[in-house]
Protein backbone atom coordinates (compact mmCIF):
# COMPACT_ATOMS: atom_id res chain seq x y z
CA UNK A 1 0.00 0.00 0.00
CA UNK A 2 2.83 2.50 0.94
CA UNK A 3 4.99 1.74 -2.47
CA UNK A 4 1.49 2.42 -4.17
CA UNK A 5 1.12 5.64 -2.01
CA UNK A 6 4.26 7.00 -2.90
CA UNK A 7 4.61 6.03 -6.67
CA UNK A 8 1.30 7.10 -7.60
CA UNK A 9 1.07 9.99 -5.03
CA UNK A 10 -1.47 8.59 -2.60
CA UNK A 11 -1.94 10.49 0.93
CA UNK A 12 0.14 12.96 -0.89
CA UNK A 13 -2.39 13.75 -3.26
CA UNK A 14 -4.78 16.80 -2.92
CA UNK A 15 -7.25 14.83 -4.77
CA UNK A 16 -7.30 12.45 -1.96
CA UNK A 17 -10.59 12.63 -1.36
CA UNK A 18 -11.37 11.21 -4.83
CA UNK A 19 -8.93 8.43 -5.01
CA UNK A 20 -9.63 6.58 -1.88
CA UNK A 21 -11.72 3.82 -3.59
CA UNK A 22 -9.11 3.42 -5.76
CA UNK A 23 -6.32 2.64 -2.94
CA UNK A 24 -8.83 0.31 -1.15
CA UNK A 25 -9.35 -1.43 -4.55
CA UNK A 26 -5.83 -1.42 -5.17
CA UNK A 27 -5.52 -3.13 -1.85
CA UNK A 28 -7.73 -5.78 -2.30
CA UNK A 29 -6.15 -6.80 -5.54
CA UNK A 30 -3.06 -6.92 -3.76
CA UNK A 31 -4.05 -9.22 -0.54
CA UNK A 32 -6.57 -11.13 -2.20
CA UNK A 33 -4.68 -11.34 -5.64
CA UNK A 34 -1.60 -13.03 -3.71
CA UNK A 35 -3.76 -15.63 -1.71
CA UNK A 36 -5.72 -16.45 -5.36
CA UNK A 37 -1.96 -17.11 -7.12
CA UNK A 38 -0.31 -19.19 -4.19
CA UNK A 39 -3.48 -21.53 -3.66
CA UNK A 40 -3.38 -21.98 -8.10
CA UNK A 41 -0.32 -22.68 -7.76
CA UNK A 42 0.11 -25.00 -4.67
CA UNK A 43 -3.13 -26.79 -4.95
CA UNK A 44 -2.14 -29.11 -7.68
CA UNK A 45 1.20 -29.18 -6.70
CA UNK A 46 0.31 -30.28 -3.10
CA UNK A 47 1.44 -27.33 -1.56
CA UNK A 48 -1.22 -26.23 -0.51
CA UNK A 49 -5.06 -27.60 1.18
CA UNK A 50 -8.00 -25.67 0.30
CA UNK A 51 -9.61 -25.83 3.59
CA UNK A 52 -12.99 -23.58 2.84
CA UNK A 53 -13.40 -20.11 2.36
CA UNK A 54 -13.92 -19.12 5.64
CA UNK A 55 -13.73 -20.68 9.28
CA UNK A 56 -15.00 -20.15 12.73
CA UNK A 57 -13.20 -18.23 15.16
CA UNK A 58 -11.43 -19.85 17.88
CA UNK A 59 -13.68 -20.41 21.24
CA UNK A 60 -12.82 -17.62 23.92
CA UNK A 61 -14.37 -20.23 26.64
CA UNK A 62 -10.66 -21.22 27.34
CA UNK A 63 -9.27 -17.77 28.85
CA UNK A 64 -13.00 -15.62 29.22
CA UNK A 65 -13.05 -14.35 32.53
CA UNK A 66 -10.63 -17.10 34.07
CA UNK A 67 -7.50 -14.51 34.81
CA UNK A 68 -7.74 -14.99 39.37
CA UNK A 69 -6.60 -11.29 39.94
CA UNK A 70 -6.44 -12.12 43.86
CA UNK A 71 -4.01 -15.19 43.34
CA UNK A 72 -1.95 -13.32 40.90
CA UNK A 73 -1.17 -10.50 43.28
CA UNK A 74 -1.88 -12.06 46.56
CA UNK A 75 0.94 -14.56 46.81
CA UNK A 76 4.49 -14.91 45.22
CA UNK A 77 5.15 -18.26 43.70
CA UNK A 78 8.06 -19.47 42.01
CA UNK A 79 8.27 -22.67 39.57
CA UNK A 80 11.19 -25.09 39.15
CA UNK A 81 12.10 -27.78 37.40
CA UNK A 82 13.23 -30.90 38.82
CA UNK A 83 15.98 -33.54 37.67
CA UNK A 84 13.24 -35.56 35.82
CA UNK A 85 11.93 -32.23 34.12
CA UNK A 86 8.56 -32.14 35.77
CA UNK A 87 7.15 -28.36 36.97
CA UNK A 88 6.70 -28.08 40.33
CA UNK A 89 5.23 -24.60 41.88
CA UNK A 90 6.51 -23.34 45.81
CA UNK A 91 6.52 -20.37 47.58
CA UNK A 92 9.62 -18.10 46.31
CA UNK A 93 12.99 -17.23 48.17
CA UNK A 94 15.92 -14.56 47.18
CA UNK A 95 19.23 -16.73 46.83
CA UNK A 96 22.02 -15.51 48.57
CA UNK A 97 24.98 -13.22 46.82
CA UNK A 98 27.87 -14.91 45.69
CA UNK A 99 31.08 -14.41 47.55
CA UNK A 100 33.86 -13.08 45.09
CA UNK A 101 36.17 -16.02 45.67
CA UNK A 102 32.73 -18.01 44.46
CA UNK A 103 32.81 -16.98 41.32
CA UNK A 104 34.61 -18.77 37.97
CA UNK A 105 37.70 -17.09 36.26
CA UNK A 106 35.37 -15.63 33.31
CA UNK A 107 33.12 -14.27 35.89
CA UNK A 108 35.95 -12.47 38.01
CA UNK A 109 37.07 -11.09 34.51
CA UNK A 110 33.84 -9.97 33.74
CA UNK A 111 33.03 -8.32 37.48
CA UNK A 112 36.50 -6.80 37.36
CA UNK A 113 35.40 -4.88 33.69
CA UNK A 114 32.38 -3.65 34.97
CA UNK A 115 33.60 -2.01 37.95
CA UNK A 116 36.49 -0.83 35.33
CA UNK A 117 33.73 0.53 33.10
CA UNK A 118 32.12 2.26 36.55
CA UNK A 119 34.93 4.04 37.47
CA UNK A 120 35.68 5.38 33.76
CA UNK A 121 32.09 6.58 33.50
CA UNK A 122 32.65 8.62 36.73
CA UNK A 123 35.24 10.72 34.57
CA UNK A 124 32.72 11.13 31.34
CA UNK A 125 31.16 8.66 28.73
CA UNK A 126 28.42 6.16 29.52
CA UNK A 127 29.01 2.76 31.33
CA UNK A 128 28.19 0.90 29.27
CA UNK A 129 29.89 2.83 26.55
CA UNK A 130 33.13 1.68 28.49
CA UNK A 131 31.82 -1.95 29.38
CA UNK A 132 31.98 -2.60 25.86
CA UNK A 133 35.33 -1.48 25.11
CA UNK A 134 34.29 0.39 22.18
CA UNK A 135 37.52 2.74 21.23
CA UNK A 136 36.83 4.43 18.08
CA UNK A 137 38.69 7.29 16.14
CA UNK A 138 38.72 9.47 13.46
CA UNK A 139 40.80 9.26 10.32
CA UNK A 140 41.26 10.98 7.19
CA UNK A 141 38.19 10.22 5.13
CA UNK A 142 36.44 7.43 8.19
CA UNK A 143 37.48 6.02 11.36
CA UNK A 144 38.75 3.28 13.05
CA UNK A 145 37.48 1.37 15.59
CA UNK A 146 38.33 -1.70 17.95
CA UNK A 147 37.08 -3.77 21.06
CA UNK A 148 38.89 -6.69 23.07
CA UNK A 149 37.06 -9.62 22.73
CA UNK A 150 36.06 -11.81 25.97
CA UNK A 151 33.40 -13.16 28.46
CA UNK A 152 31.91 -9.59 28.64
CA UNK A 153 31.00 -9.41 25.09
CA UNK A 154 31.13 -13.24 23.72
CA UNK A 155 28.97 -16.15 23.67
CA UNK A 156 29.76 -19.38 25.25
CA UNK A 157 31.98 -20.37 22.86
CA UNK A 158 34.12 -17.11 22.78
CA UNK A 159 32.32 -15.40 19.56
CA UNK A 160 32.12 -11.90 19.63
CA UNK A 161 28.27 -11.13 20.23
CA UNK A 162 26.13 -10.44 17.08
CA UNK A 163 24.61 -6.97 18.58
CA UNK A 164 27.77 -6.26 20.43
CA UNK A 165 30.01 -6.67 16.60
CA UNK A 166 26.97 -4.56 15.37
CA UNK A 167 27.42 -1.93 17.84
CA UNK A 168 31.00 -1.46 16.84
CA UNK A 169 29.96 -1.07 13.25
CA UNK A 170 27.76 1.21 14.57
CA UNK A 171 30.14 3.53 17.04
CA UNK A 172 33.23 3.58 14.21
CA UNK A 173 31.06 4.60 11.86
CA UNK A 174 29.69 7.47 14.04
CA UNK A 175 33.01 8.58 15.02
CA UNK A 176 33.90 9.24 10.67
CA UNK A 177 31.41 12.13 10.98
CA UNK A 178 31.54 15.00 13.27
CA UNK A 179 28.68 15.12 16.61
CA UNK A 180 26.70 17.47 14.33
CA UNK A 181 25.80 14.17 12.17
CA UNK A 182 23.13 11.36 13.34
CA UNK A 183 22.63 8.30 12.58
CA UNK A 184 19.41 7.49 10.50
CA UNK A 185 19.59 3.80 9.23
CA UNK A 186 21.64 1.15 9.66
CA UNK A 187 22.05 -2.27 6.76
CA UNK A 188 24.39 -4.69 8.12
CA UNK A 189 25.44 -7.70 6.78
CA UNK A 190 26.49 -11.02 8.76
CA UNK A 191 29.20 -13.14 7.45
CA UNK A 192 31.56 -15.00 9.71
CA UNK A 193 31.70 -15.58 13.78
CA UNK A 194 33.56 -12.87 15.20
CA UNK A 195 36.81 -14.62 16.75
CA UNK A 196 40.14 -13.24 17.79
CA UNK A 197 41.31 -11.38 20.70
CA UNK A 198 40.73 -8.22 19.26
CA UNK A 199 37.86 -7.52 16.74
CA UNK A 200 38.46 -5.03 14.44
CA UNK A 201 36.19 -2.14 12.23
CA UNK A 202 37.22 0.50 9.37
CA UNK A 203 34.91 3.09 8.08
CA UNK A 204 35.00 5.10 4.90
CA UNK A 205 32.53 8.03 4.06
CA UNK A 206 31.09 6.95 0.82
CA UNK A 207 28.52 10.27 0.30
CA UNK A 208 28.96 13.46 2.34
CA UNK A 209 25.89 15.95 1.41
CA UNK A 210 24.72 18.79 2.69
CA UNK A 211 21.60 17.05 5.21
CA UNK A 212 22.54 12.96 4.27
CA UNK A 213 25.79 10.95 4.68
CA UNK A 214 26.86 7.41 3.98
CA UNK A 215 29.48 5.24 5.48
CA UNK A 216 30.36 1.78 4.77
CA UNK A 217 32.06 0.07 7.27
CA UNK A 218 34.06 -3.76 7.67
CA UNK A 219 34.57 -5.75 10.70
CA UNK A 220 37.46 -8.27 10.57
CA UNK A 221 38.50 -10.78 13.57
CA UNK A 222 41.09 -13.55 13.60
CA UNK A 223 43.27 -13.05 10.87
CA UNK A 224 41.86 -10.82 9.13
CA UNK A 225 38.60 -12.50 8.78
CA UNK A 226 35.65 -10.19 7.51
CA UNK A 227 33.11 -10.84 10.62
CA UNK A 228 30.56 -8.13 9.43
CA UNK A 229 29.58 -5.72 6.68
CA UNK A 230 27.56 -2.43 7.23
CA UNK A 231 26.24 0.75 5.49
CA UNK A 232 25.00 3.63 7.35
CA UNK A 233 23.41 6.34 6.83
CA UNK A 234 23.75 9.78 8.86
CA UNK A 235 21.57 12.85 8.76
CA UNK A 236 22.48 16.21 9.89
CA UNK A 237 21.20 17.62 12.78
CA UNK A 238 18.96 21.30 12.65
CA UNK A 239 21.17 23.82 14.16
Amino acid sequence: VMLYDFTFGGIYDDAFSKTIHIHFWKSVQRVYGGFFAAAVIGIPLGLARFNGVTSAPPSLAPTLIKLDIGRAFGERRAVWLTPGGSLHPGESHEAALLREDELQRDERRVLAIADAALAAAQKGGTFIRHFWGYDTHAVTGGASGKLKNGPHVGNRVGHLQGGVTMGLGIATAEAALPASWMLSAVTAWYISPGEGRVIKAKSKIIHHGRLTSVVRTEITGKNNRRVMEMITTHAHKAS
